[in-house]
């Protein structure tokens, strides 16, 4: 209606507002919920131990070994542990609208001095993230190699626990988005992904 009394319009994640009928404005997002045509996969966790709660999300055993990493060496006077995290992986109840064929390696590291106290994303040498427990990492993008093609795809992850001597661990992961194609004019995303 706003565009129709000549209103320069952007519909932003509005349900079932996709696909677009507008058609000078631009759509951002919009389709129902839980049926984002963009989502590759859902939230789950990294842990220590199995989560069993009605409303946890699925959960992925981490297995930590001890670190001869020098970028962890560097940031621990404890000995530093670390496992193999992928965060891109998908789950089979994942599987819509993408499959995931392989998804990147990452390294979480734990280190700390007195205890454990930060937990370490590493993409090779690369630091990703530096996490205390109830941080968030900033956006996370890397390409995945999926049934469409390689897409760039974003996630968040969060260091929901990190216990003093490393027992209790919990890696919360977002879900997972292609950072294409959920808006109506292409020319708008370079400039949306780096915000």
């Amino acid at each position: 209606m706003l565009e129709e009394s000549g209103y320069r319009v952007v519909v932003v994640n509005y349900p079932v507002a996709w696909p677009p009928t507008i058609r000078r404005g631009v759509v951002i997002g919009g389709p129902a919920p839980l049926a984002s045509p963009w989502r590759i996969g859902f939230s789950k966790c990294y842990s220590t131990r199995i989560l069993r709660g009605e409303y946890s999300p699925p959960t992925i055993r981490l297995k930590l070994r001890n670190s001869d990493n020098p970028v962890l060496g560097s940031m621990s006077e404890l000995e530093p542990l670390e496992a193999d995290v992928k965060l891109f992986a998908q789950l089979k109840r994942d599987v819509r609208h993408y499959r995931v064929l392989d998804s990147p390696t990452y390294t979480l590291g734990i280190v700390g001095h007195d205890e454990y106290d930060k937990a370490v994303l590493l993409r090779g040498e690369e630091v990703v993230a530096v996490l205390r427990e109830g941080e968030w990492s900033s956006w996370i993008i890397d390409e995945v190699r999926t049934d469409r093609g390689v897409v760039r795809a974003a996630i968040r992850v969060k260091l929901a626990k990190l216990a003093g001597d490393a027992t209790g661990i919990r890696l919360y992961c977002t879900d997972f988005y292609d950072t294409r194609g959920w808006r109506s004019r292409a020319e708008l995303a370079e400039g949306m992904r780096r915000t």
